[in-house]
């Protein structure tokens, strides 16, 4: 349990919460515990998993923050982004235009 101020949460593929954010904070949670936690002042129109990072969506913004809480990229689109969705390695973003991401692998 967080507390009693809204709360929003990314659910990994297999059920399990990755991240959640409560109370200007992105919370990452692995096994059901919090592991780290990282300033996110404004609440978020989106926040889901992309693997084991964390996209977090206000505005016409996009960011993707990894488990240490640091951000790995961030775009801005000139139009209210007003869907998105991942899989796999793939994000995909609705905002004026349709665009996609791809996570490259290390290696």
């Amino acid at each position: 349990m967080l507390g009693d101020g809204p709360v929003r949460a990314a659910l990994r593929p297999d059920g399990t919460v990755g991240a959640a954010w409560y109370s200007d904070a992105l919370l990452f949670f692995k096994e059901n515990r919090i592991v780290n936690a990282a300033a996110a002042l404004n609440w978020p129109h989106s926040l889901m998993m992309l693997g084991d990072d964390v996209v977090l969506c206000r505005g016409n913004e996009v960011q993707l923050i990894d488990a240490d809480g640091q951000l790995l990229w961030s775009v801005e689109f000139s139009k209210s982004i007003t869907g998105v969705a991942a899989h796999g390695d793939t994000l995909v973003c609705a905002a004026g235009v349709l665009t996609a991401f791809r996570r490259r692998r290390n290696g």
